[in-house]
């Protein structure tokens, strides 16, 4: 299987991408578009950002997820919605090492190829590498 995106929807999701890069205070390290088995058709973006949860680890040990309906800025079907899960590199990395089924779930989607690195700071390829492992 491997990602299923229409191109003009990757180039929004890779716009909104440029638009978080922009962020100073809070850096984005990690953003990576993917399609779990639930909700089809939605669309999903994973992003580590330096700075994100004041950089701890949650105690119900989920990553954080918000989901939208169309906005002028981020055109959708009607029905569709973009899901932001977020995290930063504290809890990314407790996420890995204890095996939340939130990452988990972005991790079985980078094993099938249904899903697609959009951005990766190159000063922090451990990121990247402990998504893929």
């Amino acid at each position: 299987m491997t990602v299923s995106a229409p191109a003009e929807m990757l180039d929004a999701v890779k716009r909104l991408i440029e638009e978080h890069r922009e962020i100073k205070d809070e850096p984005l390290l990690l953003a990576v578009y993917f399609e779990p088995e639930r909700d089809p058709g939605d669309v999903f973006l994973f992003e580590v950002i330096q700075g994100f949860g004041a950089d701890r680890v949650h105690e119900d040990r989920e990553l954080f997820e918000v989901s939208y309906y169309s906005t002028p800025q981020f055109p959708l079907g009607s029905e569709q919605r973009l899901h932001l899960v977020l995290t930063n590199p504290v809890a990314f990395w407790s996420a890995a090492q204890e095996h939340w089924p939130s990452l988990e779930e972005i991790r079985s989607a980078v094993r099938d190829g249904r899903a697609k690195v959009l951005f990766a700071d190159p000063a922090h390829p451990e990121l990247e590498a402990k998504l893929r492992g």
